[in-house]
């Protein structure tokens, strides 16, 4: 999907609402479980389940919104 496979280290931004009653970026990364396949009409969707760093529960991010994280090996 999209370049991406189940293992690999990956970042992506959320958009989180401040204090001020703004908006603001958080950036997360984790690390690939899964890619899920969607259908939504004539086309496909591709979602990864991503685990978060610091976090035990996994959440699903569309792989548009992902990059992968930068490491000594890559």
């Amino acid at each position: 999907a999209a370049g991406y496979n189940v293992g690999e280290l990956v970042t992506w931004c959320d958009f989180v609402a401040t204090k001020g009653g703004g908006w603001g970026k958080e950036y997360k990364n984790g690390i690939i479980a899964d890619i899920i396949s969607y259908k939504s009409g004539t086309r496909s969707v591709f979602v990864a389940v991503v685990m978060p760093f610091g976090q035990s529960e996994a959440v699903e991010v569309s792989v548009f919104r992902l990059r992968k994280l930068k490491t000594k090996t890559n």
